[in-house]
């Protein structure tokens, strides 16, 4: 059977002009690309029909979350559960941490991957950058203000998608993190999947969890899982050394891959 959805495409393609000034002197950077870019979230038409392929389907409870595409300032999705209609977006979960803060580490990476590993590292950043935007990298989330696409990027989860579900593991508990107080404004949409195992299942996120879904595997340090994340206010949640960023790398593109792999068979027998 035909798969409806191809893995292997990335989202800047479907958005105009995203590459065409990444390192150019006025827009982009040497190290970091440019950020003054199309946001494939928004605009790419390909990635919201494969989240309408994707997440239009029985939830746990048996009733049809059945995704009304809509078109605004950009791409989101409606549903009404009867009460009133509800309303969600696309949201990138992996991030290549090409912020200005970074770019001390990122310089250090960008010695070792023209050095060590004899790359040229603009294309590594690009190839790294198309693996985020295929669709194993891609997740939808509730839209309002003060989402969660906006909380988890300015609170110590920093983005990333390894503590962004271990806040959300931990909600389902009962038990506080940096986005407790956003994930409980939403409780509407994660009642939908009754636990934190039935929401894994339904965006097909089992590997980035243990095999029991007790625990969030962490992408990268020293930490198995996330379990013992934000004890301390100091505590950096970014990678600091080349070998963190490149754990970071390694790790999220595995993940994407088998996400990937994972969203192709369900999709072959759809």
């Amino acid at each position: 059977m035909t798969a409806l959805i191809d893995t292997d495409f990335d989202f800047t393609q479907d958005t105009e002009s995203y590459w065409k000034y990444w390192w150019t002197a006025e827009k982009g950077d040497e190290l970091t690309g440019s950020r003054c870019v199309s946001d494939p979230d928004s605009q790419s038409k390909t990635l919201n029909e494969y989240h309408k392929i994707l997440w239009s389907k029985q939830l746990p409870e048996g009733r049809l979350w059945d995704l009304k595409p809509k078109k605004g300032r950009g791409y989101y999705f409606e549903w009404n559960d009867g009460i009133k209609p509800r309303y969600y977006s696309s949201d990138s979960l992996l991030n290549s941490f090409r912020w200005t803060d970074m770019k001390p580490v990122l310089k250090q990476v960008k010695n070792h991957v023209e050095g060590e590993l004899k790359l040229d590292y603009q294309k590594w950043l690009e190839n790294y950058v198309r693996k985020l935007y295929t669709i194993g990298g891609m997740i939808i989330f509730p839209t309002r203000q003060g989402s969660i696409n906006v909380t988890r990027a300015f609170t110590k989860v920093k983005d990333r998608a390894d503590l962004t579900f271990e806040c959300i593991r931990r909600w389902y508990i009962g038990e506080k993190s940096p986005m407790y107080n956003c994930l409980e404004k939403d409780k509407d949409f994660f009642s939908l999947f009754e636990n934190f195992k039935g929401y894994v299942d339904f965006f097909l996120l089992q590997d980035i969890v243990s095999d029991d879904y007790m625990h969030v595997n962490c992408l990268f340090g020293n930490r198995e899982y996330c379990d013992d994340f934000f004890k301390t206010p100091q505590e950096c949640t970014l990678p600091q050394t080349v070998e963190e960023y490149m754990q970071w790398h390694d790790k999220t593109i595995d993940f994407a891959d088998k996400r990937n792999k994972r969203i192709k068979e369900w999709s072959e027998k759809k």
